[in-house]
């Protein structure tokens, strides 16, 4: 367990570099001293980190701080909130292109991460899970898809070794403050400027204190005007799809829409967020801020978790709404339960997955039938997976082989990314990829639905169906505008 020193500083000192303690000041230095001599024998980059405690924020506030944040950043709040991340600022980014960006990211996080440099102040033990250097980002859907100018900033791949890491978690809150040094580096100048970002955040958590929410005196953000786009097209599509099903071209093809919303004012991605976690508790809460848009959502999607070699992921398709009454809600579920075009939807899921982990693990378990997952507005088919690694490996490798699942493109893979290449209409961009983060030692990836790319008063929403032989058009446009409807609400709710 972390104990941490008592009567620690106030992070209002770090707004004045010079006046900051000494307490951090000296293991901060000695990190990036250390990390420099290690960059002149290595001739690149070397990471340097130093981990401090942090006040106590909630998850709501942490992501309200987005707002207050004139940078890159990145935001997880998984289920529970039992490890919250968010990160500022930029201290060194890796991208990729095309179909090997899996690889190109592995082999960037290895060498950025060897030899990291990681001192600790104001706590005594084990580091802290989840502090130190991690890379936050995600993947697009498709590097193969034509290219949309809306997505700007967001390549095949994006990770960013954030400048300050909030990680918050069972152990405490805590600031990780990381540099990627060179051999030309100058120590003191780093130095000066990690502290006064260190300050400048700290000012931004007290401004956030009452930003969660609606605060007094001031209004929702109000109706939103939605375009839902062409509806008939994309209907039209899938009645396609599903043809091409009874054909036997392919068993299940997954196709996804966007809809845009004018907004009364401009975007408060905060806000936003911090309305979409409050109520959606059971999903992934995230966001990725790159320039001047944010892409974000709550999805109750896991792509795959790693620990060691303990591996965590989830079958999940098939969807059916909430009831009115507990009485409705549980016909609705044993409804869900029992319909054979979810069943068969699901059922594919999961062949797929076990098929993909099968090669990698030497034990897995899955559950032999699905269960009910229910978020607010929708209750959905789910089968929990675990196995274990038969030798250690990289959670992108794990990502690779399980992206994309037919849960969010359809089965067989290259046949349904085809046809939706052909007929889908729009590039996804980020929409339905892998989002999270990757440390030493493992990582955690969701699937990123129930999402909207945010830029000045405009929100592109997403949202995906999956197809199978007897999907009716109209049925699948309603359940797809009932998965827009969780950021929708969170718009209306966050104040302009």
């Amino acid at each position: 367990m972390t104990q941490r020193s008592a009567a620690l500083p106030s992070f209002k000192t770090f707004a004045r570099p010079e006046s900051a303690p000494a307490l951090y000041t000296g293991p901060l230095r000695r990190a990036l001293r250390k990390a420099q001599e290690e960059a002149r024998l290595r001739g690149g980059p070397v990471v340097a980190s130093l981990v401090v405690p942090f006040p106590e924020v909630d998850s709501q506030r942490l992501a309200a701080l987005l707002d207050l944040i004139d940078d890159d950043a990145f935001f997880w709040r998984p289920p529970g909130a039992e490890s919250t991340l968010l990160g500022a600022g930029c201290a060194h980014a890796v991208t990729a292109s095309g179909p090997e960006r899996f690889a190109a990211v592995k082999e960037a996080w290895e060498a950025l991460s060897r030899g990291a440099r990681i001192e600790r102040a104001g706590s005594e033990g084990a580091p802290p899970p989840m502090t130190g250097p991690l890379l936050l980002g995600g993947f697009a859907f498709d590097p193969l898809a034509a290219k949309d100018p809306l997505w700007t900033g967001f390549p095949d791949a994006l990770f960013l070794l954030p400048r300050l890491m909030v990680t918050q978690g069972a152990s405490g809150s805590w600031l990780t403050l990381n540099a990627a040094v060179e051999a030309d580096s100058d120590p003191e100048v780093e130095a000066e400027r990690l502290l006064a970002a260190a300050g400048r955040l700290e000012a931004a958590r007290e401004a956030a204190a009452g930003e969660a929410g609606v605060p007094e005196g001031e209004q929702p953000g109000g109706v939103v005007r939605l375009d839902e786009g062409d509806t008939a097209r994309w209907k039209a599509a899938v009645a396609e799809a599903a043809a091409a099903v009874r054909s036997g071209r392919l068993q299940k093809a997954v196709l996804a829409r966007r809809a845009r919303a004018r907004l009364p004012g401009p975007a408060r991605p905060g806000r936003t967020l911090a309305a979409l976690i409050d109520a959606y508790p059971e999903c992934y809460g995230f966001a990725v801020r790159r320039g001047g848009r944010t892409f974000l959502g709550a999805t109750p999607e896991r792509l795959v978790a790693l620990e060691g070699r303990d591996v965590c992921t989830m079958c999940l398709a098939g969807s059916i709404r909430r009831g009115e009454s507990p009485e409705e809600d549980q016909r609705l579920g044993e409804q869900l339960l029992s319909d054979p075009k979810n069943l068969e939807e699901h059922r594919i899921v999961v062949a797929m997955i076990r098929s993909a982990l099968e090669a990698f693990c030497e034990s897995l378990e899955v559950a032999p039938a699905p269960s009910l997952l229910k978020v607010r507005n929708v209750q959905h088919l789910f089968t929990p997976v675990r196995g274990r690694l038969a030798a250690p490996r990289s959670i992108l490798d794990l990502v690779e082989r399980l992206h994309p699942t037919p849960a969010v493109g359809g089965h067989p893979t290259g046949a349904a990314l085809e046809l939706i290449r052909a007929v889908e209409g729009m590039d996804r961009g980020w929409y339905a990829g892998p989002v999270g983060w990757i440390g030493p030692g493992g990582g955690d990836f969701a699937v990123a639905l129930r999402s909207a790319l945010l830029a000045g008063d405009e929100a592109h929403l997403f949202a995906g169906c999956g197809i199978v032989a007897d999907s009716d058009p109209d049925a699948e446009f309603e359940e797809s505008a009932l998965k827009m409807r969780p950021v929708i609400q969170a718009l209306e709710r966050s104040p302009r």
